[in-house]
């Protein structure tokens, strides 16, 4: 870009004019252009934001809600419930997600009405079947969308800055957990739901103003703007290619041709067992009811604990999400899932035999490392391998398997935990942790190999 600056001087009673060319930097440009780029691809995901809330709120909220004098009495068998519900919700959203009568740009907007809608029960509740409704529905939301957030981030990024991008649904569902485990306990929950309730819709307003993506557009007969979005999108896309891309969109893999597989027949099962394990190994089950736990290990400002827990949690989940790639995936698995093992052991051991509140932050610190290293390996990879060891038509209907597979055992954990420490001791909850993680590095160590070939 080129600026002219004119300046004029009297010389000799001759008038003359000086005109200097100033070159922009183009870097500067290439910043700017790069960075409307990549905004709209980043602002999809902010929907995860407020499922993080939400996958956060039983936490800070169930002390509360158990106390005799709660605004909405809850029980002990209830709290497993509530928590599963935003799971159902899961279900049933990634289930419909197929479904895309409005797009990508509208599918995305439209998924945000039932993420407010349950908010905004949630702060209106008197009753339980109204916090049940309310988490069922911001699970629905996030079950419908989060298909759509991978297709317009696929659709409107090129590889390197793509990579990136999907990684920021986990960053901003932790972001939603973590600010709940930070606020939540300070604040009413129905003072928390309708501060949710407005971020909600302040997202929902915010995506209105989202472009749509290239393969939009050509789906809407306007092939000149698609391919000029395209081309200021993804300049290095080759526009015939993407064109055909779209049209054999329809030759995804169904369950049934990936039976007729032998390779996806031998390795499917794995991922599954694999993803089983994860769920009951821990993360699910400790995530709801971290501030009891915390409690009842005998911690003065459980809430505090639970936070330090949450924060170490993120930075796992972020690390790995980002450098995934270099983790060998079977020496991450085990060692994890083995370690898992012998940390859920002694928090067991500690718990039965040292009730004491003087052990407290030996528990604590126990829970934390656990955490921590689990998410490195068994917590994380099972939900990343689909990309990296089945075909580009498969993925779809593998994580759709995956993820409700994912749901259910996420439930059955959760109740099975609460049941235990609930009408059993409480160390018998870690003992059974223990022995899932236990089972599952005999698993890892006999059935998963060290390389996937296709």
């Amino acid at each position: 870009m080129e600026i002219k600056d004119l300046e004029s001087n009297l010389v000799n009673g001759e008038v003359k004019t000086y005109v200097f060319n100033v070159e922009k930097p183009p870097q500067m440009d290439n910043v700017k252009n790069t960075f409307w780029k990549i905004f709209p691809s980043l602002l999809v995901s902010l929907p995860c934001l407020s499922f993080g809330l939400m996958l956060g709120w039983p936490s800070p909220t169930f002390p509360n809600l158990l106390q005799e004098s709660a605004p909405i009495k809850i029980t002990w068998d209830q709290t497993a419930l509530i928590a599963g519900f935003l799971m159902i919700g899961n279900l049933f959203g990634t289930t419909f997600s197929w479904v895309k009568p409005f797009g990508l740009k509208y599918g995305i907007l439209v998924s945000t009405f039932p993420i407010i809608i349950g908010w905004l029960i949630i702060w209106k509740s008197f009753d339980v079947i109204y916090i049940l409704i309310g988490r069922f529905l911001i699970g629905f939301g996030n079950g419908y969308v989060t298909p759509h957030i991978s297709e317009y981030i696929n659709d409107s990024t090129e590889n390197v800055i793509r990579l990136v991008l999907l990684k920021f649904t986990y960053f901003f569902i932790m972001l939603g957990v973590c600010l709940t485990y930070c606020v939540g306990p300070f604040l009413d929950f129905r003072i928390f739901s309708l501060s949710a309730f407005i971020l909600s819709v302040i997202i929902s307003i915010i995506l209105m103003f989202i472009p749509y993506s290239p393969s939009e557009l050509f789906n809407l007969n306007k092939p000149e703007k698609g391919e000029k979005r395209l081309s200021c999108l993804r300049p290095n896309t080759d526009v015939e290619s993407f064109k055909n891309n779209l049209e054999n969109q329809s030759d995804e893999l169904g369950l049934i041709d990936m039976v007729k597989n032998k390779y996806y027949l031998k390795t499917i099962p794995i991922l599954l067992i694999l993803v089983i394990f994860q769920q009951f190994t821990g993360p699910p089950p400790v995530l709801v009811y971290s501030n009891i736990i915390f409690d009842k290990f005998g911690c003065h400002n459980p809430e505090l604990y639970a936070i330090v827990y949450i924060f170490f949690y993120m930075i796992s989940i972020i690390f790995t999400s980002f450098y995934s790639h270099k983790i060998h995936v079977k020496y991450s698995l085990l060692s994890t899932c083995f370690i898992s093992t012998i940390l859920m052991s002694a928090n067991a051991y500690l718990n039965h035999f040292y009730p004491q509140p003087s052990w407290a932050y030996v528990k604590s610190l126990i829970l934390v490392i656990y955490i921590f290293i689990h998410t490195f390996g068994m917590g994380f990879i099972p939900s990343i391998m689909a990309p990296k060891f089945f075909e580009p038509n498969s993925i779809k209907s593998i994580n759709r398997i995956q993820v409700g597979l994912h749901c259910i055992c996420a439930i059955v954990s959760t109740k099975l935990f609460q049941v235990i420490i609930t009408y059993h001791a409480f160390y018998l909850g870690f003992v059974y942790l223990a022995a899932i993680a236990g089972f599952g590095t005999i698993f890892i160590l006999m059935f998963v190999p060290s390389e996937f070939k296709k």
